[in-house]
C-alpha cells in the first residue's frame, strides 16, 4: 500500500516538475515585457475648458506565450510645471505572444493652460508631456507584477493647435478700428 502511495506522490512529482518546466521554457520571458512606446494620435475636441487625448501604449511581449494583463494606470503630467493634468485606467486585455500590441485609449483633460503658459509655449521649440503608468499583469504565478513605464512626449504640435484656435489678440489697423488676428500673438 505505502509503494503504491510513493507511485502516486513521486507521479505527482513528475506531473508538476513537467508543466513548472514548460510554463517556464514557453514564458521564461514573460517578465522581460516592456513599453515599446507612447504616441499621441490626436488631441481633440478642444475648448476653452478641455480637450480629448487619443494615444495609444504599444507594449512588446517577447514571450512565447499571451500575456493576460489585468489593468494599466497612467498619469499624464508638463514636463515644464510637473502638473498632473490627467489620469485614467485601461480595463483587462491580452498581450498577444512574440509581438508588440498597441493598446489605444482616449482621455478627457479637464484642464486649461494659464495665458503664460501659452506664452510660454509659443516661444519654445518642444513643450513635453510625461506619461508614467504601470501594466499589472493577471498571472496568478506574478501576483501583482507590475512593469513600470515612462514616456516623454513633444506635443507641440498640439500646443500650436490650441494656441491658434483659442488666443487671438486685437489688432488696431487704423485708430479705432479692430481686426481679429489669426497669427500668433501671445496674450500676457
Amino acid at each position: 500500500m505505502s509503494f503504491l502511495w510513493l507511485k502516486i506522490g513521486v507521479g505527482i512529482v513528475f506531473v508538476l516538475l513537467s508543466t513548472a518546466g514548460i510554463l517556464y521554457a514557453l514564458g521564461h520571458d514573460i517578465t522581460d515585457a516592456s513599453l515599446d512606446h507612447f504616441e499621441i494620435t490626436d488631441i481633440k475636441d478642444i475648448t476653452t475648458e478641455s480637450f480629448v487625448l487619443e494615444a495609444s501604449l504599444f507594449v512588446n511581449n517577447p514571450s512565447d506565450i499571451s500575456i493576460p494583463i489585468k489593468k494599466v494606470e497612467y498619469t499624464i503630467s508638463l514636463k515644464d510645471t510637473g502638473e498632473e493634468i490627467g489620469s485614467g485606467t485601461i480595463d483587462p486585455f491580452t498581450l498577444e505572444k512574440n509581438t508588440i500590441t498597441e493598446i489605444p485609449f482616449e482621455q478627457k483633460i479637464n484642464w486649461v493652460p494659464t495665458t503664460q503658459l501659452l506664452a510660454q509655449w509659443a516661444t519654445q521649440e518642444h513643450v513635453y508631456m510625461i506619461v508614467n503608468g504601470t501594466v499589472t499583469l493577471d498571472v496568478q504565478a506574478l501576483e501583482g507584477y507590475e512593469l513600470p513605464f515612462n514616456e516623454q512626449v513633444d506635443i507641440k504640435e498640439y500646443t500650436d493647435q490650441f494656441i491658434e484656435e483659442f488666443i487671438s489678440v486685437p489688432v488696431v489697423t487704423d485708430v479705432g478700428e479692430e481686426q481679429q488676428d489669426t497669427d500668433l500673438v501671445p496674450a500676457l
